[in-house]
Parts: C-alpha cells; structure tokens; sequence
C-alpha cells in the first residue's frame, strides 16, 4: 500500500511512475495466508475513515491528496481474539470504554478518556491537514491552498 500511495502521489504532481511488486505476492506487507484453517495477516486489515473527508486515516487522506472517491462498504462491528478474551466489538469510541472497562478496569477508561481529549486538536489538525498532501515542490502551495478552509476551522 505504500508504494502505491507513493507512486499516486507522485504521479499527481505530474511524474511518470511505475510501480513493482517485490513480494510473492501482489500487495506487499497487505496480504493473508492460510495455515491449518488459520488466517495470518501481515498487513492493515482494518480501514476505517476512507470515505469520510476529513479523515486521519493515512490511506483516505492520500486518496484525498489525489482526488480520487473510492466506493465503501460501512459495517459496525468486527470479532476481536486477544489473550484476554474474546469479544464483539462495535465500530466506534464508545463502546470501546466498555471494552476497556471489561478487560481492563476503570484506571484504563479514565486513562483513555484524558489520553482522547488531549489528542482532539491535534487529530482534528491532522483530519484537516494530511501530511500526504505536503509538498515541497514549487506547485506546493496550489496543493496546500485547498486544505486552508478545514486548517482554520480547526
């Protein structure tokens, strides 16, 4: 996915890319194996905030330094195995301090809460901004121009 979203970027500032596959496989570190019924994965298996704009999700804000929509499936909720437990988790923050206090306790949800609030400005200038779009070409500032509107909101 890196040399993809790599090769993107540059060919949107006008160069000619190609792109090479090292790996066995197509895909590079986003792939999966099977082994006695198993599934391995050795990449992102989770891609959140692509449709939405603005995202702090590195894949969605390339897409969006390039101006490209791709076409999304929601969905709510996903299984999750730890040591800890198995559980069923919703798409979201809030019930993820339910998850937190289960396996954790309440040091850990209070801990988060303070963690999330602390962050806010910091991910909201991060939604606002994708360090993706960042150039250091002459042409950097047509880039960045259009990313103004939701830096000074922010």
């Amino acid at each position: 996915i890196g040399g993809l979203c790599a090769a993107a970027l540059l060919a949107k500032s006008g160069l000619s890319v190609t792109v090479l596959e090292s790996h066995a496989h197509a895909g590079g570190a986003a792939h999966a194996w099977h082994r006695d019924g198993y599934t391995f994965e050795s990449g992102p298996s989770l891609y959140s905030g692509l449709a939405a704009r603005p995202t702090t999700n590195p894949c969605g804000q390339v897409l969006h330094a390039i101006d490209e929509d791709v076409e999304c499936v929601n969905y709510n909720t996903w299984m999750c195995y730890l040591p800890e437990g198995d559980f069923l988790t919703e798409v979201g923050n809030d019930q993820f301090l339910d998850v937190l206090a289960k396996f954790v306790g309440a040091d850990a949800v209070s801990e988060w809460t303070r963690l999330k609030k602390l962050m806010e400005p910091l991910a909201t200038a991060s939604a606002a901004l994708p360090p993706a779009a960042v150039r250091s070409d002459i042409f950097g500032a047509y880039t960045l121009a259009r990313f103004v509107p939701g830096l000074v909101k922010s």
